[in-house]
C-alpha cells in the first residue's frame, strides 16, 4: 500500500502530473485508432459506432486536461483553480461514456441508452458549471479539493454510477461481460479509495488517476 501511495503522489504533483496526462493521452489515442479501424470495417455495426464515440470522448477529455496542465506550466492560468472541478466532471463523463458503450443492457436498448447518456451528461455539465462558481473562493482560502465537499459529491456520484453498472452487467451479461466487469470494478476501486483515503495535500484525485491509468493499459 505504501508503494501505491508513493506512486499516487508522483502522478499528482509536477512534473509527474503532466507525464500522467501525456501517457494516458497516448494510450487513449492508440485505443481510438483501434476503434476507428473497427468502425471503418463495420460502419453499420452499432457497437463499432459506440466504441468510436466513446474513444473520441476519452481523447477529447484527456487532451483538454493535458492542455490545461501545459498552460499552467507556462503561467497562462492556474490549474489549482481550473483543474479540480473540471477533471472530476470529465472523469464522471468518461465513465458515463464507457458504461453506454460497453454495458450489454444499454446495447440491447439503444434509445434508452442514448437518452440516459444525454441526460446524465447534461446533469454532469450543469453540476460542473455550478461548482465552478464556488471553488475559486474556497481555493483562495487554502482549501484542498480532496477535503472539499465538492470532491465528496463527485466521488459518491461516480461510485453510485459504477455500482449500478456492475449490478446491471452481472444481471444482463454479454459476450465480454468478464472484461467489462473487471474494468468497472477497477474504476470503482479507484473512486472508493479516493473517497476513503484521499491525499490531503493535493487537489488531484490520485487514486482515480491510478485506476484510470491502469484501466487504459
Amino acid at each position: 500500500m505504501a508503494l501505491l501511495q508513493d506512486f499516487v503522489k508522483l502522478i499528482t504533483v509536477p512534473p509527474g502530473d503532466l507525464v500522467y496526462h501525456l501517457v494516458t493521452l497516448f494510450a487513449i489515442q492508440l485505443i481510438l485508432g483501434v476503434a476507428f479501424g473497427h468502425w471503418n470495417r463495420h460502419r453499420r455495426d452499432p457497437a463499432a459506432i459506440r466504441l468510436l464515440v466513446a474513444g473520441i470522448g476519452f481523447a477529447l477529455a484527456r487532451t483538454l486536461l493535458m492542455l490545461i496542465a501545459v498552460l499552467d506550466r507556462v503561467g497562462v492560468l492556474s490549474s489549482s483553480i481550473v483543474l479540480p472541478p473540471l477533471e472530476r466532471s470529465l472523469d464522471l463523463a468518461t465513465l458515463l461514456l464507457a458504461i453506454w458503450a460497453f454495458l450489454p443492457i444499454l446495447k440491447q436498448h439503444p434509445r434508452v441508452g442514448a437518452t440516459l447518456l444525454l441526460l446524465t451528461l447534461l446533469i454532469t455539465a450543469g453540476v460542473y458549471a455550478a461548482f465552478t462558481t464556488f471553488w475559486p473562493q474556497a481555493e483562495a482560502q487554502g482549501t484542498i479539493y480532496n477535503d472539499y465537499w465538492q470532491g465528496t459529491v463527485w466521488e459518491f456520484s461516480a461510485i453510485a454510477v459504477l455500482g449500478l453498472a456492475l449490478i446491471a452487467g452481472v444481471i444482463r451479461r454479454g459476450d465480454d461481460w468478464g472484461l467489462v466487469t473487471c474494468l468497472f470494478a477497477l474504476w470503482l476501486t479507484g473512486h472508493t479509495l479516493q473517497l476513503a483515503i484521499p491525499l490531503t495535500d493535493s487537489h488531484a484525485a490520485g487514486w482515480v488517476r491510478l485506476a484510470s491509468c491502469t484501466a487504459t493499459y
